[in-house]
């Protein structure tokens, strides 16, 4: 028998990096929210839209910093970017330490197409595109 999480399922697709955002186990979509003006806009739209009020935050495809950055909207919230593109993760992970927030908000090379997660981690996954990530690796 497979465990039920214990926080309601939301997903939402965000119209300005065609992000799609995951929370628990069950995904629907939902209406596509208004486009951002800058990045930190475009994560305080994901973070209102998902109702996440902290923990961890996943961002795959993290090539931008300042979103990133911005996703951590205060110390309750510790966030991963994932992306495939080493030369990207490298520009990526010196933006966020000239921006004072390495350690709470790092990125990692991902290789392969298993997340580098236990079993329900992760709070909020957000991503344009899954890469080949199967859904149900998303949802464990």
């Amino acid at each position: 028998m497979k465990p039920t999480r214990p926080f309601p399922c939301a997903a939402v697709f965000h119209r300005t990096a065609t992000a799609l955002v995951l929370l628990g186990l069950a995904v629907f979509a939902a209406a596509p929210l208004r486009a951002a003006e800058s990045p930190e806009a475009d994560a305080q739209n994901i973070l209102s839209t998902s109702g996440v009020k902290g923990g961890i935050i996943v961002r795959l495809g993290a090539g931008d910093a300042a979103q990133l950055a911005a996703l951590r909207a205060n110390a309750s919230y510790q966030v991963l970017g994932l992306d495939t593109d080493a030369a990207r993760v490298a520009r990526a992970r010196t933006a966020l330490y000239d921006r004072g927030v390495s350690g709470p908000v790092n990125i990692e090379h991902l290789r392969g197409t298993a997340l580098p997660f236990i079993d329900n981690l992760v709070n909020l996954f957000v991503t344009d595109d899954l890469g080949g990530i199967a859904m149900n690796e998303v949802q464990r």
